[in-house]
């Protein structure tokens, strides 16, 4: 969030409807949260949020003490294959602002993650 807004997301005084990113709430049926072992404590949220019945775009946002951890690119990477072998999905999008140094490595890391 910190090169999106600046810092955390205020919930209760943020309309969903009116922001330019994806602001999970916990209902959405595309948003997946991680959690760690044995504390269920949580770590971040993954989404493939569908584009339509060939193409989701991909994000992902961890709690920053799981920064530098390699979660976010495990977990993408996973996400990214279950769109392509189970979701239905022919194209996968992903996309993060320039500045975001750590976010285009994770995206750049999955495109080979597993091969």
């Amino acid at each position: 969030m910190r090169d999106l807004d600046g810092g955390a997301v205020d919930h209760p005084r943020t309309d969903p409807d009116h922001v330019e990113f994806l602001m999970p709430r916990g209902g959405e049926s595309f948003v997946w949260t991680a959690r760690s072992q044995p504390t269920a404590s949580f770590i971040g949220w993954f989404s493939l949020f569908p584009q339509s019945d060939t193409v989701a775009e991909i994000g992902f946002r961890l709690c920053r003490r799981q920064w530098g951890c390699g979660l976010a690119t495990e977990g993408a990477a996973l996400l990214l294959a279950w769109g392509f072998e189970k979701g239905g999905y022919k194209t996968v999008l992903g996309a993060t602002m320039t500045v975001n140094q750590r976010s285009r490595r994770v995206l750049a890391n999955i495109l080979t993650y597993g091969n």
